[in-house]
């Protein structure tokens, strides 16, 4: 489950890469954070992933995963 607010982003995201299916917007992102996930696994913190949670807080108090509000560049992957 999503929260409105982040569903309308993902959703949003959705529309603007042009994929039809969720499966395949979910792949674009973990594509794109794939180095920011490397940088969990060298981390050796040995927390269990669903505890690890790296959020920021925009200018307009709207949360958000900063690794992914950095990333200003959508390159579309073909399929």
């Amino acid at each position: 489950r999503m929260s409105l607010g982040i569903a309308r982003r993902f959703f949003n995201l959705q529309d603007k890469l042009g994929f039809d299916k969720a499966s395949k917007t979910v792949e674009w992102l973990l594509n794109k954070s794939e180095g920011a996930i490397d940088e969990i696994d060298k981390g050796g913190d040995n927390k269990s992933l669903s505890s690890v949670s790296e959020v920021s807080e925009n200018k307009d108090g709207q949360k958000g995963f900063s690794r992914v509000e950095k990333m200003k560049t959508a390159a579309p992957t073909s399929y």
